[in-house]
């Protein structure tokens, strides 16, 4: 059994301004859908991402540069080391969403992002950029058009199941 991890609250609510209750419907449901909440999860295409929230080599780099921590890196030591530590990955969790977040305020691709001023809708285009990426993001924002991962699985997927979420 994996230890019970701290969740960086404090960190997402002064960057996102959602409450630990948004956050943990939203890394709730991101988990439901990327490995059924399952920490140790290896999966993806080609098995290239890892734990609870199924992050790959890229998002770990640039989650752990938002939260403002070490590389946790992605050879195959260094995956189980992640897929063990519960709260490294609530960590580069929390540190990629906010990186999505803070390249979609100042993107050059779609000022629609920086426009919602809402924190709970932002945090559903946000489960979509989980997905898909920052840059499918802002497409689907500029023009409507979702994407789909190499499992077929839409990014809209990811948005309605944070926003069913939150309104039950």
């Amino acid at each position: 059994n994996l230890p019970v991890p701290n969740i960086p609250y404090s960190f997402i609510e002064s960057k996102l301004g959602v409450s630990a209750a948004v956050w943990d419907i939203y890394r709730s449901e991101l988990a439901r859908i990327e490995s059924g909440g399952d920490y140790t999860k290896i999966g993806g295409g080609g098995d290239r991402y890892d734990g609870r929230y199924q992050i790959g080599k890229s998002a770990k780099k640039g989650g752990a540069r938002a939260i403002g921590i070490e590389n946790p890196g992605h050879d195959k030591q260094q995956r189980a080391q992640f897929r063990d530590n519960p709260e490294l990955q609530e960590q580069i969790l929390a540190g990629l969403t906010v990186g999505n977040h803070n390249i979609l305020t100042k993107t050059t691709w779609t000022d629609k992002y920086e426009q919602i001023e809402d924190p709970i809708e932002r945090i559903k285009i946000l489960a979509y950029a989980h997905n898909q990426g920052y840059e499918n993001a802002a497409k689907w924002l500029e023009t409507g058009a979702s994407s789909v991962d190499g499992f077929g699985t839409d990014g809209t997927e990811f948005y309605n199941a944070v926003a069913a979420a939150l309104s039950s």
